[in-house]
């Protein structure tokens, strides 16, 4: 309830940043839907941020292959690659041959 309804934006940043310390599925589910429904910048990353903490690479290649800019792309790519791991490595070939995965 406070990430998505707390008027303190720094303090919703952090309630979302911390659900992904729960690390279960609906968590990771809910992060997604921040991410996705974010308003600003700051709650983008925020969720970003949970979704690394969750470690959660399905999603955030979700994000990488659906990103509309190249400043998002580079910012989701950016997390992808600091999780490592086989989402990661595949996101980075293809970005190596110049293809989204």
């Amino acid at each position: 309830t406070i990430a998505r309804t707390n008027t303190d934006a720094g303090l919703r940043a952090k309630a979302i940043r911390s659900i992904g310390i729960i690390g279960t599925v609906p968590a990771k589910t809910a992060l997604l839907e921040l991410y996705q429904n974010a308003k600003t910048a700051p709650e983008k990353s925020a969720a970003l941020e949970g979704m690394l903490i969750a470690n959660d690479q399905k999603n955030v290649l979700t994000l990488y292959r659906n990103s509309k800019t190249t400043a998002e792309k580079r910012e989701v790519f950016s997390t992808l690659s600091k999780m490592g791991g086989d989402a990661a490595l595949e996101a980075i070939d293809a970005a190596l041959q110049g293809q989204t995965p």
